[in-house]
């Protein structure tokens, strides 16, 4: 159930329009593009937010390659993960800083 939203002195910044949303999307994939061959997603494909970015990869059509990390693996815990994401989380992603946010902009809509 969401909540309304209450704004200091009752004036809330706008929600950005569905194609201001698209068009930083279209933006950051050309970044993306642009700066990198092949993005890798580390997870478990079984993972929510490892699907969530994957799906955002192949909506875009970026490529990228997914290795397999996850509490099953036992990967998240080695010296060599905890360098990626300190979280020990999964996604990690290498290779595409901007990822996160472009999923973010996905989800707002």
């Amino acid at each position: 159930m969401r909540t309304q939203r209450t704004c200091a002195r009752g004036a809330c910044p706008s929600s950005p329009s569905v194609e201001q949303i698209d068009a930083e999307i279209a933006a950051l994939a050309a970044i993306i593009r642009e700066n990198h061959a092949m993005l890798e997603i580390w997870g478990r494909i079984s993972s929510i937010n490892v699907r969530k970015v994957a799906f955002t990869a192949q909506l875009l059509h970026l490529p990228f390659e997914r290795v397999g990390a996850g509490a099953a693996f036992g990967i998240p815990k080695t010296p060599e993960y905890l360098a990626r994401n300190p979280n020990a989380l999964v996604p990690t992603l290498e290779g595409a800083a901007a990822m996160v946010e472009l999923v973010r902009s996905v989800a707002a809509r």
